[in-house]
């Protein structure tokens, strides 16, 4: 269980990312075309399920957060704020963090 400000991220027993809490800016990682923060009850994340990505470890920020999935690909979603910018996205995104070689370095 992990745990952003007013959200939660929840992975089972058969790798299946769920969440509950607050969506108002994507931290849950579904689409929220209103931007309100509503509360859901526990989903299974519909991004993952309908293409079979099954998550290993996740991590949550106030409102965002970051998965790595078991072929140790990196996704984020949500809201995240730095003092250089500001990236927000209601969907999961693939990051390609090591020039396509991901899952070799996610291993180590």
């Amino acid at each position: 269980i992990r745990c952003g400000d007013n959200n939660n991220l929840i992975i089972d027993e058969y790798n299946q990312l769920f969440g509950f809490g607050a969506n108002g800016d994507g931290e849950l990682g579904f689409e929220n075309e209103d931007g309100i923060a509503y509360y859901h009850d526990t989903i299974i994340n519909p991004y993952f399920e309908s293409n079979n990505i099954l998550i290993a470890d996740v991590v949550c920020g106030p409102k965002h957060a970051l998965c790595l999935d078991i072929d140790g690909n990196c996704y984020k979603f949500g809201l995240m704020q730095s003092w250089i910018n500001i990236f927000s996205s209601s969907g999961p995104i693939k990051l390609d963090l090591f020039g396509g070689n991901d899952k070799e370095y996610a291993l180590k």
